[in-house]
C-alpha cells in the first residue's frame, strides 16, 4: 500500500515511545455536585460575619460629616421638610442599615438585601442630588447619593420590610 511502511523498516519502537508527554487527567462522568457556601446567618453566629470598617454606632438622627449609624432601621434627620420619597425594592427584608454621610452627600450599606430597583430615578426628580446609586454586593447593597456641590437637602433613608425608603428635601 502507497505510504505504509514495511513492518520493521524503522526499526522497533522502544516501549512506551507513543505514550503522552503529559498523562491526561482523571476524569468523571457525571454531573458535578452542587458548591455549599456558609449562609451569612452561619457566619454571624460563628462570629466571622464581615464587620463594616469604619462604622462606629451612633444615633439614628446622625447628618453630621463623619457621623455613622450602625445596626438600626433609619439613617439621616428626623424630619425631611418638602421631602419626596422613592421606594426602592429589595430582595428579602431588610436586616439592617448602616451609613456614612459628608459634605458631599452619604452612602448607606443596607444589610442582608440586594436592591431589585435602581437609584438613578432619585437623582433625576431632584435637582439637589447629582449622582444616586445602589450597587449589590453579594449579601448587601450600597446606596450612595452625591449632592450638587453648595446644596445639602435634608434626607432621611428607612427599611420597611424588603423595602427602603429614599427620603430627599427639596
Amino acid at each position: 500500500a502507497y505510504g505504509a511502511a514495511p513492518a520493521g523498516a524503522y526499526g522497533a519502537a522502544p516501549a512506551g515511545a507513543y505514550e503522552r508527554a503529559m498523562p491526561e487527567a482523571a476524569t468523571q462522568a457525571g454531573p458535578m455536585p452542587a458548591p455549599t457556601y456558609p449562609s451569612l446567618a452561619d457566619l454571624r453566629a460563628q462570629g466571622a460575619a464581615p464587620a463594616a470598617a469604619g462604622m462606629a454606632a451612633a444615633a439614628p438622627e446622625a447628618t453630621e460629616p463623619g457621623r455613622a449609624v450602625g445596626g438600626g432601621m433609619t439613617f439621616g434627620a428626623a424630619d425631611v421638610p418638602s421631602g419626596r420619597t422613592t421606594t426602592l425594592a429589595m430582595s428579602a427584608p431588610v436586616e439592617s442599615l448602616e451609613g456614612v454621610s459628608d459634605a458631599n452627600g452619604f452612602t448607606v450599606t443596607v444589610r442582608g438585601a440586594l436592591s431589585l430597583d435602581r437609584a438613578g430615578p432619585i437623582a433625576a426628580t431632584n435637582p439637589s442630588i447629582e449622582r444616586a446609586s445602589i450597587l449589590n454586593r453579594g449579601d448587601h447593597s450600597v446606596l450612595t447619593l452625591r449632592f450638587v456641590a453648595g446644596r445639602t437637602p435634608a434626607y432621611r433613608v428607612v427599611a420597611h420590610g424588603a423595602s427602603l425608603d429614599v427620603i430627599v428635601g427639596r
